[in-house]
């Protein structure tokens, strides 16, 4: 956002890619956040 705002005198820029970069970080991150957690519960009532 620094660079943006330098060069463009605004915040608009580097706002609107904020909120595109932030659901594509979050879409892979609850994925395997959820992958992950299924197999430790299936992990867990085989023992």
């Amino acid at each position: 956002m620094r660079f943006a705002n330098g060069r463009t005198d605004s915040y608009a820029i580097g706002l609107w890619r904020l909120s595109a970069t932030a659901p594509l970080t979050l879409l892979p991150t609850l994925t395997v956040v959820r992958r992950t957690a299924r197999r430790h519960d299936e992990e867990m009532s085989i023992s």
